[in-house]
């Protein structure tokens, strides 16, 4: 599966309370534009600004969009947010 399909499952394990927040809709267009980083960036900004709980499946599609992208410090820190869930 490529980045873009990774990221676009990711955006549906959103919970629908967090899906009027702007960092959401930034990383949907982000992911419509296909700049993967900056939608994994948004994902990450949205978990900080709402400080929501989200899946473990949420957490492991980013990982997974990360390592897509070889963003070797982004896997680090994702991988420590899944463990911290």
């Amino acid at each position: 599966m490529n980045v873009r399909k990774v990221l676009f499952k990711v955006l549906l394990l959103v919970p629908d309370e967090y899906k009027s927040n702007r960092q959401y809709t930034n990383a949907k267009e982000f992911i419509e534009h296909y700049e993967p980083e900056l939608a994994l960036e948004s994902f990450i900004e949205l978990v900080d600004e709402t400080e929501g709980s989200f899946s473990n499946e949420f957490w492991l599609g980013l990982i997974e969009a990360a390592e897509k992208m070889h963003l070797n410090n982004k896997i680090h820190y994702l991988k420590g947010m899944l463990q911290s869930n």
